[in-house]
């Protein structure tokens, strides 16, 4: 790479601004088009790209009428573009409860914080504190998942996730990392989560700034070097 190409990449990388949280409102999704989507399905919410899954052959899915991400195991109809794939009736319910999870992915690591959760009846859970006090399991990476209470879980952050799984908390998840607390189960939808890239190392645009000085020193060197040669013709 030339001198001053190598100089300008490495401005780059010093100078450019980081990277803004982004709010992934499944609420908002879901009103806008309630649907099962299948495993894989990619769907670009305020900039990022979210990748679902479910457990079990189920479906990840938005439920309107402030509801959320939930899972239904029966979806109707897939041929009609995303149009009829709505969770069957009588067949399932469309919130996560017992033996379901769900599963958001990201292409590149991500700080994961502010979840937020609706209960079965399409009410924040912050409006009850007993319902804050029920439990869910959750994981990251595909990690073991573990047992959070839901007022607990919507104060922590989470840091370098390329994915993030949350499940009805009973015994067909067995075994979970406890974390002290007791199983008391609860139906949820998962309605909003705040995400932003994992930022570059502090040290890394220094390493490359020192990079581009011995570059230019290097150069200099060269070119003391020649002058040197030409004197002595």
């Amino acid at each position: 790479m030339k001198l001053k190409a190598f100089a300008s990449a490495v401005a780059l990388v010093c100078f450019a601004p980081m990277a803004q949280a982004a709010t992934l409102d499944f609420i908002a999704e879901a009103d806008n088009n309630e649907r099962g989507v299948e495993d894989g399905t990619v769907i670009t919410m305020d900039g990022v790209d979210v990748t679902f899954s479910a457990n079990g052959g189920y479906f990840a899915y938005f439920d309107h009428g402030n509801a959320g991400l939930g899972v239904c195991q029966n979806v109707t109809d897939f041929s009609n573009g995303g149009t009829s794939n709505r969770c069957a009736s009588g067949a399932s319910d469309d919130n996560v409860t017992m033996s379901e999870a769900v599963t958001i992915a990201f292409d590149t690591a991500m700080n994961l914080s502010g979840l937020v959760f609706q209960q079965e009846g399409h009410t924040p859970f912050s409006n009850s504190a007993t319902a804050l006090q029920k439990t869910l399991l959750f994981a990251i990476n595909g990690g073991i998942l573990g047992r959070y209470t839901f007022g607990n879980l919507q104060t922590l952050s989470f840091a370098n996730v390329l994915s993030a799984t949350f499940a009805f908390d009973d015994s067909s998840f067995d075994p979970v990392t406890a974390n002290g607390l007791t199983r008391n189960a609860e139906q949820f939808y998962l309605a909003s989560a705040t995400v932003a890239p994992v930022p570059l190392p502090a040290a890394l645009p220094l390493l490359l700034a020192g990079l581009g000085g011995l570059g230019l020193l290097a150069r200099r060197k060269r070119k003391a070097a020649g002058s040197f040669s030409a004197m002595n013709v």
